[in-house]
């Protein structure tokens, strides 16, 4: 690491941590549809379910 420049270090330094938010970022956009589907389908099934109860 020592032999970098200090360029190469500060940009780096920038661009590492930019680049985790940006996957972060893509990783909780798909958990969140995910569970917006699950919410979905199970609100569907307990309509279901509550008017086979009637």
């Amino acid at each position: 690491m020592n032999q970098l420049t200090i360029k190469t270090r500060i940009l780096s330094g920038f661009a590492i941590p930019i680049l985790l938010f940006v996957g972060f970022t893509f990783w909780f956009s798909g958990q969140l549809t995910q569970v917006r589907q699950s919410m979905t389908q199970v609100s569907e099934q307990s309509v279901q379910y509550a008017l086979l109860v009637y």
